[in-house]
């Protein structure tokens, strides 16, 4: 009976034979799968992760994003993962209103071949993302403005129109072979599926230590166990997983409406990632689950030039007067917990001999006049300020 049923086969037609052609021919690039090797260079890489810059909006602050760029161009271990949303391309029946944009699409375009084009130069860029801002444009032009952009900038070897699968590899000197591979994931984030949390990156790669989205205009990061299944092996692992939300830097008057975080000063995740031994290892190395040997140490880090800014100074003024303002209050509070003491014992008719009492008096003249002096100096400095 079954011989009967395979006995007639269908003939192909030359349309059948042209798609099946075609299948064998296409190569599947809605996915970027890569390996960057740094095992021969560095033991540290610094990922820093760009999203949402939505340029063309007003509330972008293009300054800040050229200090980060100037930071990876003179930082040799440092790369660049561009997470979408690059460009706001606000377009007709967008939900973003068109006419509020302060430039048009195509010069959101050129200013970001602008700023990336020096990092392309150095291969310091290696993912670029579509976010949901890039592929409405797509939808309805069939346009790929991001692919547009990394032709442009000498870089469409690292676009991902989907999600970006990267296997970085550092120098460990405590592995066998010397190096130690960090699996990461990435992706814009759009609300669909699995895609929209960071926790289902995981099910794109089982291996992967950090997992990256965009788009929720936020900035989140949590630790999270995860166990594993090692099938060369056969032994069962846990180990630790980072989900990120990456912060957004623009977003204009649609995000205003919503009230999505807008970080103006911050508009990048900067992380310092190595490899070092586990420290927990030979404690559970007998046990049902494992600890593995060799594990990622990750710290997020501040991105500022080495070179004096305006915006350095800045930050080094305020945390100057913080730091002097809490040295006068925790000097101002000794001084009155002594008075308060001096006060209870004398209450309480308890001797204190004259030297100490001296002593503790002479301590809070001491104080209070340097104290004085300080104001004193600081009233001069702001009146030649004048």
């Amino acid at each position: 009976m079954q011989r009967q049923r395979f006995k007639d086969k269908l003939q192909l037609t030359e349309g059948l034979k042209y798609y099946t052609d075609k299948q064998r021919a296409t190569k599947d690039e809605s996915v970027l799968t890569s390996t960057v090797d740094e095992s021969l260079k560095f033991d540290t890489a610094v990922l820093v992760y760009v999203s949402d810059l939505h340029i063309g909006t007003f509330d972008l602050d293009i300054n800040w994003l050229i200090e980060v760029t100037n930071y990876v161009l003179n930082t040799p271990n440092a790369k660049v993962l561009l997470l979408g949303d690059l460009l706001n391309t606000a377009i007709l029946n967008a939900v973003s209103n068109m006419y509020e944009d302060i430039a048009y699409p195509q010069e959101q375009w050129q200013i970001a071949v602008d700023l990336f084009s020096s990092l392309a130069k150095q291969e310091k860029i290696i993912a670029i993302c579509a976010g949901n801002h890039e592929r409405r444009v797509y939808k309805q032009t069939g346009i790929e403005t991001l692919r547009q952009f990394a032709h442009a900038i000498d870089a469409e070897k690292v676009y991902a129109p989907y999600y970006a699968n990267i296997d970085l590899i550092l120098k460990c000197a405590d592995s066998p072979n010397g190096k130690f591979t960090i699996p990461i994931v990435a992706h814009h984030g759009d609300g669909v599926g699995n895609i929209s949390g960071v926790k289902k990156l995981q099910d794109i790669d089982s291996s992967s230590y950090i997992n990256t989205v965009g788009h929720l205009h936020r900035e989140q990061l949590m630790v999270r166990g995860m166990p594993y299944y090692d099938s060369k092996s056969g032994k069962k692992y846990k180990k630790a997983v980072l989900d990120i939300i990456l912060p957004s830097a623009g977003g204009g008057y649609y995000a205003k409406e919503k009230m999505l975080q807008v970080n103006y000063k911050s508009p990048y995740l900067a992380l310092e990632v190595t490899a070092v031994k586990n420290p927990r290892y030979e404690k559970f190395k007998n046990s049902e689950w494992e600890e593995e040997e060799i594990i990622p140490a990750i710290r997020t880090i501040p991105i500022m030039q080495a070179a004096d800014t305006a915006q350095k100074n800045k930050y080094i003024t305020t945390a100057n007067k913080i730091i002097a303002q809490k040295e006068k209050d925790l000097n101002h509070e000794f001084l009155v917990k002594v008075s308060e003491l001096l006060k209870w014992m004398r209450e309480q008719g308890l001797d204190i001999t004259n030297s100490v009492r001296s002593a503790l008096n002479q301590e809070i003249k001491r104080e209070r006049a340097r104290e004085n002096s300080k104001e004193v100096v600081l009233k001069l400095q702001d009146r030649n300020k004048e």
